[in-house]
C-alpha cells in the first residue's frame, strides 16, 4: 500500500498540470530550477527546454495547447517565462549538462528559419561556462544503451529528483534507487557522446541541410 502510495505521488497528469494555464504551469516549476545546483538532461526527441529559443518553445507550447484543448491563449506569456526562466544558465555555483541524441538536430517542429536560429543557438550556448552540451552521433554504436525516453537529473538541497515527460502527464522520481538507475544511464549515455568541436561539426552538418 505504502508503494502504491507513493507511486500516485510521483503522476501528475498533463491536464491537471496545466489546468490554470500554460504560463501558470511554467511559474509553479520555477523555484525547482532556481533551487538545482547540477542540472543533467537527456533528450531523445526535442531540443532541451533550457537551450531552446523563443520561437521553437512557442512551436511547442502550441502544439501542447493544442493537445489538451487548452482554451486560455497564454502561450506568449508562457513562453516569456520559460525564457526568462534560462537566465540560471548563467548563474555561478550551478553545472547543466546535456546529452541529445543527434537526430533531434533534425526534428522539424518549427519552420526553416526557426530551425536554423535554434541550431545557431545550441552553437552558441556551448560557450557558457556552466554548460556542457553533448551530441550522441547517429552512426555511434549504441550495443546495450539504445535510445530512451527523454529525462532530467535535478540536484538539489532536498536530494536527487529525476522528471521524465510522457504525453499524458509527467513523473517526478525521488526514490534513490530509482534515481539511481537514471543516472546510471546518463553517464552511459554521456560516455557515447561528443562534445566541443566535434558536437559543433555536428550542428554545422544539420544547419547545412537547411541552408
Amino acid at each position: 500500500m505504502a508503494e502504491r502510495s507513493a507511486a500516485a505521488g510521483m503522476w501528475t497528469t498533463m491536464q491537471r498540470f496545466h489546468r490554470a494555464g500554460l504560463k501558470q504551469a511554467q511559474e509553479s516549476v520555477r523555484e525547482m530550477y532556481e533551487a538545482v545546483r547540477q542540472f543533467r538532461c537527456y533528450q531523445s526527441a526535442v531540443v532541451p527546454g533550457l537551450l531552446q529559443t523563443a520561437e521553437y518553445t512557442t512551436a511547442g507550447l502550441e502544439s501542447v495547447r493544442d493537445l489538451l484543448g487548452l482554451t486560455v491563449d497564454d502561450v506568449a506569456d508562457a513562453v516569456a517565462e520559460r525564457m526568462d526562466r534560462q537566465g540560471i544558465l548563467r548563474r555561478s555555483g550551478k553545472q547543466f549538462v546535456f546529452v541529445v541524441e543527434e537526430h533531434v538536430l533534425h526534428h522539424r517542429v518549427c519552420d526553416r528559419e526557426a530551425h536554423i536560429e535554434q541550431l545557431a543557438h545550441l552553437a552558441a550556448v556551448m560557450r557558457l561556462p556552466a554548460v556542457s552540451l553533448n551530441i550522441v552521433p547517429l552512426d555511434i554504436e549504441r550495443r546495450l544503451r539504445w535510445p530512451c525516453e527523454g529525462f532530467v537529473l535535478m540536484d538539489g538541497p532536498s536530494g536527487v529528483k529525476a522528471t521524465v515527460e510522457l504525453v499524458s502527464g509527467y513523473l517526478q522520481i525521488t526514490n534513490p534507487s530509482e534515481t539511481l538507475l537514471y543516472r546510471q544511464e546518463f553517464d552511459a549515455l554521456l560516455g557515447r557522446s561528443v562534445t566541443g568541436d566535434r558536437a559543433r561539426r555536428i550542428i554545422a552538418a544539420a544547419t547545412a541541410r537547411l541552408t
